[in-house]
């Protein structure tokens, strides 16, 4: 079975701003997590973002 992967380049300049964790530290948990994967499966969307509320 040949399954095809669709790896996407992470927008850190588009998500990062609207992040809730935004203003921790990029080697500090959930942004160093983040920063160690620059592409995602099927997303632009770094993996650790989550919106701010």
């Amino acid at each position: 079975m040949d399954e095809t992967y669709s790896y996407k380049e992470v927008y850190f300049d588009q998500y990062c701003e609207t992040c809730k964790h935004k203003d921790t530290y990029e080697g500090d948990m959930p942004c160093n997590e983040c920063l160690n994967n620059g592409a995602a499966l099927y997303s632009h969307k770094p993996v650790c973002w989550e919106e701010k509320e």
